[in-house]
């Protein structure tokens, strides 16, 4: 495993210093939001968090508020605060996620319908604890 993260870093860094500088922003976001979630996926919350909350606060800057892109970093962040057990945090983040893909994709749409079983499995496990 240590030998594919060092690798997507290579592919990250590489995209960051071989892209026309208007591209450098979408390729970073990009791959932070696949390197965060791969992070998240191999059980390593806190990295894949730090990667994806610094691409949010990237594209915050300079993407609208309900802009598409938002979905899927929304929810990484999302999955890595259930994984950590902070279900309020990670219900509230999904919601923001989940109001974006209902807007801006549809209520059909494959990532709402994600979006709205993952907040029902949260919704669940909030009322455990």
């Amino acid at each position: 495993m240590m030998r594919y993260i060092v690798y997507i870093k290579s592919i990250f860094i590489k995209n960051v210093f071989l892209s026309d500088e208007g591209e450098v922003l979408i390729n970073w976001c990009s791959d932070s939001n696949d390197i965060g979630f791969f992070y998240i996926e191999h059980g390593h919350y806190e990295e894949g968090l730090s990667m994806l909350n610094k691409c949010l606060e990237t594209q915050k800057r300079s993407l609208p508020d309900d802009h598409p892109s938002l979905v899927a970093t929304y929810s990484h962040i999302t999955l890595g605060l259930s994984k950590l057990h902070r279900y309020s945090e990670a219900f509230d983040i999904g919601m923001k996620a989940f109001d974006i893909a209902t807007k801006q994709l549809g209520d059909e749409h494959e990532q709402t319908c994600y979006l709205r079983a993952m907040l029902k499995l949260i919704a669940d496990q909030m009322e455990l604890h």
